[in-house]
């Protein structure tokens, strides 16, 4: 088992979180190794060393962002055959840590949700996201959820804050979440877009928010209604058209309590394709990381990487 640690997550804080459970589990007497994610090496170069002596289990030490990295990494530069061996956990030193939520009591140690039961991976789907931006095309992947529009947003700034956010996120990951929502909220603009699935064919909109969710909890405590769904070849498209700002802080406190199906004029369904292009670049967030599109296409790879449960 090798284990690559994010020290930068949780505003600086992931390096005082790892040094307390790193002892914790050696105690438990499984051997692995650690790769800080300094820069020093890039975690491409490291899973393609891991690889090639026969490494199959992965852990990611940080926060969604982390996770995000270690699994595009790996389906970017692991063979077919590789990819059908190995297996990817994760211990959660991150803000919000959506990919160990829900939480299990007899995860956490530290206070750090952990997921390192390697004997019971199982396969579970993948979600891929092909980006056009002018002349560039890019495929990122994602475990848990991706979004356009506000959330990803906030998002884009959660991830480049300015010095109020850098000092909430080194105190209070709720406060900061919070603040992030907020700003965003007050500068937020829709966006014309159009936006395709076989169950919908073809919608015009003015974009909000979509969300294309594996599990339904992001941003802290923000949850869409359901439950996890690792396995069934699709994914949930959660739609919001054309809100102002008071829709959206409607919205906001909707998300807070799990009831997005009481807000007026969204729509969910499921779906195996989703696609969104625009005349103008929008924010695309996949697993808490944010990219620039003008068209933006969701797909699943069915039941295609081990991850730990």
């Amino acid at each position: 088992m090798i284990v690559f640690v994010n020290p930068r997550a949780c505003g600086g804080r992931a390096r005082e979180k790892w040094l307390s459970l790193d002892p914790v589990l050696r105690r438990r007497g499984r051997a692995y190794s650690t790769i800080t994610l300094d820069g020093e090496k890039s975690l491409h170069a490291a899973i393609t060393e891991a690889l090639a002596v026969g490494e199959r289990e992965f852990v990611a030490a940080g926060g969604d962002g982390t996770v995000n990295a270690l699994v595009s990494n790996l389906m970017k530069c692991a063979s077919p055959q590789e990819i059908s061996e190995v297996a990817v956990g994760a211990i959660g030193l991150g803000s919000s840590n959506d990919f160990h939520k829900p939480l299990r009591r007899d995860s956490i140690a530290k206070g750090i949700p952990t997921r390192i039961e390697f004997n019971s991976a199982q396969y579970r789907d993948v979600g891929r996201v092909e980006l056009k931006h002018g002349g560039t095309h890019d495929t990122r992947y994602f475990l848990v959820n991706a979004s356009a529009g506000v959330t990803a947003g906030a998002n884009l700034f959660f991830n480049h804050p300015d010095h109020v956010l850098q000092l909430l996120k080194r105190h209070s990951t709720s406060a900061a979440i919070f603040y992030a929502a907020v700003r965003t909220i007050s500068t937020f603009t829709c966006q014309e877009v159009t936006l395709w699935s076989a169950e919908t064919g073809t919608v015009r909109s003015l974009l909000t928010n979509v969300g294309v969710i594996k599990n339904p909890h992001f941003s802290g405590s923000l949850r869409y209604p359901g439950k996890a769904d690792y396995e069934s070849g699709k994914f949930t498209v959660h739609l919001c058209p054309g809100m102002n700002r008071a829709g959206l802080i409607r919205l906001l406190f909707a998300l807070s309590s799990g009831s997005f199906d009481s807000v007026p004029g969204t729509r969910s369904w499921p779906t195996k394709a989703l696609s969104i292009t625009s005349a103008t670049p929008f924010a695309v967030e996949h697993d808490g990381e944010v990219g620039l599109a003008s068209s933006a296409v969701f797909s699943i790879i069915p039941r295609h990487l081990k991850v730990c449960p």
